[in-house]
């Protein structure tokens, strides 16, 4: 409910954003303004809470936090599925980095869209997710957690190669919301297989280790953007979109996240036919 609430009022700020950025481009600044408010409203909120008064916490400093992402990092590796998942992953934070800069200048420069069009492509893109995670909680225990992700990460690739190939920006707009819709679907079960396969006593620490590392390789792959003034963008969004569907097959083929294909069909056959829980 959290994540499905707060991808909807991010749809809400790309679209209004881009709204006012069209209907006044010589004040581009007063989105920034807006920003600033929400985030002072937010800083009032904080300050009014009254919690009780805990126990001793235990001393934080550099050296505390560097052993506990070490001791996340030993767990993370050596439980062999979340092994699987971390080496799985990185192609896709990757990829990801990668496109969440290009979409700018691919909308704008390339497809000849608008500030509003673009702020308007954002916000279906979490829309689309937030479709997407609320039929995964219908659906989701007709197929293995690494099954989904298999899935996604096609079509997820798929959806991008067609959206660089895009003709127009309302082609583009909806190629994308595709591929917010099908990353719903990787995303939980990601999540799922991080919290059923680490111990209780470690699940901070490992999923701290796991999102540094993923925000690492994102940040990687946002300074590739760089690229897009030496290379044509529509290429680049596509080699973005095959390295996604080569993380497909590296999901598939990796122990504790890959499926046999006997199982395929059988999950295939319960996802189609199967009584709703």
């Amino acid at each position: 409910s959290c994540t499905g609430g707060g991808r909807r009022l991010t749809a809400a700020g790309f679209a209004a954003a881009g709204l006012l950025s069209s209907l006044e481009p010589d004040k581009i600044t007063i989105p920034f303004y807006i920003d600033a408010g929400t985030f002072f409203f937010s800083f009032l909120c904080v300050l009014a809470v009254r919690l009780p008064k805990q126990g001793q916490a235990e001393q934080t400093t550099i050296g505390v936090v560097f052993s506990n992402l070490r001791d996340g990092v030993r767990i993370l590796w050596g439980i062999p599925v979340l092994r699987s998942l971390l080496i799985a992953g990185l192609p896709v934070f990757l990829s990801f980095g990668f496109w969440n800069v290009m979409l700018l200048p691919m909308a704008i420069k390339v497809l000849g869209g608008t500030e509003f069009e673009y702020g308007l492509q954002e916000g279906l893109t979490s829309i689309g997710f937030v479709a997407g995670a609320l039929l995964m909680a219908r659906y989701i225990d007709r197929l293995a957690e690494g099954a989904w992700m298999v899935l996604s990460m096609f079509g997820m690739g798929i959806f991008g190669v067609l959206y660089g190939l895009s003709p127009n920006i309302w082609v583009a707009i909806l190629m994308v919301m595709m591929t917010g819709f099908l990353n719903a679907p990787s995303g939980i079960a990601r999540r799922t297989i991080l919290q059923k396969n680490t111990p209780r006593a470690m699940r901070g620490r490992v999923f701290s280790a796991f999102f540094v590392a993923r925000d690492v390789v994102f940040l990687i792959g946002m300074a590739g953007a760089g690229l897009a003034d030496i290379f044509d963008p529509r290429m680049l969004i596509v080699l973005a979109s095959v390295v996604l569907i080569g993380a497909g097959f590296l999901h598939q083929v990796l122990p504790g996240i890959g499926r046999p294909a006997e199982e395929w069909h059988r999950s295939i056959r319960l996802l189609r036919t199967a009584p709703s829980a």
